[in-house]
């Protein structure tokens, strides 16, 4: 059953150099990464937590990072800014130091190390994933750094997960953001017959069906990355694709729906979604991510890899893989489907506790 003590909310934050280093290189993109001396979106999202009905709440902190070398600023940076909380919430942070101890720890092989890491939307939700795993979570709740929750949030996140609509199983929960104006609709421009560009106009005709007043769940072929729900029967067999860089919440619905897990959709399960400013006056951003998924897709369309499935090869889809644990004498397992050498990965649940918990926080 899922309760807030099995629970854990994990929360990526997106970091890049200081506004007087503005110039310097990024090696990832991300839609509105916090410079180090800019003001993050994430103390009021912590005060929403902090202030649940649901008690006992577990909370993991990611340091995405726009290049390596921001690693021990944005440790020391974020570290700081979670000391005000210690009282209040259980507090985990997986940052940089910590990451490379559990690379240590899992002695992941080099394909395996491309699913899990800091620099790309991909790693850090697959992180978002198993870190929880290896903790011994039965559910994630996945929200952004950049959102607002009501008090019985967490409440209604564990409310269905777990249990069964109709006889089938929810594994996995989506629910709709809320605009700034209470609207879960976004700003639409004129349509221009461009697919990508009119992408605003697709998303909105989905959520009107989503969220159509029925009671209860829906069936959805949408999910919004900052507001799904993940039931350890789920994330234990799917996970991010590695290779994708943008839309990585729909295409994670995808790859459950190739493994016969259905989606499922809670039109009371809102998040208010307030991005910095700065992100919304981009001019570019729809058409960038828009060409990005596309060629994404194109791209890995014609990709062969050994551990992807027959059935998957030469398809016009994202590249689908599949991230299974299971205990073997004492041991975790992490492998992909047809892979013949799986890593075997040694008990290590007390020693990721210690890795990923902040001194005095946890």
């Amino acid at each position: 059953m899922a309760t807030a003590e099995n629970t854990l909310i994990v929360i990526p934050t997106y970091w890049t150099w200081p506004s007087t280093e503005s110039h310097r290189p990024v090696a990832a993109a991300y839609d509105h990464p916090s410079p180090l001396d800019g003001q993050s979106t994430l103390p009021p999202l912590l005060e929403d937590l902090a202030a649940q009905h649901a008690s006992g709440l577990h909370v993991l902190i990611l340091t995405g990072l726009g290049h390596p070398g921001l690693g021990e600023a944005a440790s020391g940076h974020v570290r700081d800014m979670l000391k005000p909380y210690r009282g209040r919430l259980e507090l985990h942070l997986c940052d940089a130091v910590a990451y490379e101890r559990l690379k240590d720890i899992i002695r992941a092989t080099a394909p395996q190390a491309e699913l899990l890491h800091l620099s790309s939307y991909a790693g850090i939700r697959n992180l978002q994933l198993l870190v929880p795993h290896v903790l011994g979570a039965e559910v994630v709740v996945a929200l952004d750094d950049d959102e607002r929750v009501g008090p019985g949030y967490a409440e209604r996140a564990l409310r269905y997960v777990g249990g069964a609509v109709d006889g089938e199983s929810v594994l996995g929960l989506a629910g709709p953001y809320l605009q700034g104006d209470g609207s879960v609709l976004l700003n639409e421009l004129p349509p221009t017959g461009n697919v990508l560009r009119d992408k605003a106009r697709h998303i909105n005709s989905a959520m009107r069906v989503l969220a159509s007043g029925k009671a209860g769940l829906v069936p959805s072929p949408m999910a919004l990355g900052g507001n799904m729900v993940f039931h350890r029967d789920l994330f234990a067999r799917v996970c991010f694709d590695p290779g994708i860089t943008r839309g990585e919440d729909i295409d994670y619905l995808i790859n459950a729906r190739l493994q016969g897990i259905r989606w499922w959709f809670d039109p009371e399960l809102n998040v208010l979604h307030l991005p910095p400013r700065h992100y919304e006056a981009s001019s570019t951003k729809g058409r960038n991510c828009g060409c990005t998924e596309w060629c994404d897709r194109r791209g890995l369309s014609r990709i062969q890899v050994p551990c992807l499935p027959k059935i998957w090869k030469n398809r016009p889809l994202p590249l689908c893989g599949r991230m299974q644990h299971r205990r073997l004498r004492g041991d975790w397992e992490i492998r992909r489907p047809s892979c013949n050498r799986p890593a075997r990965m040694p008990r290590v649940t007390h020693r990721i506790m210690m890795l990923v918990s902040m001194p005095g926080v946890s």
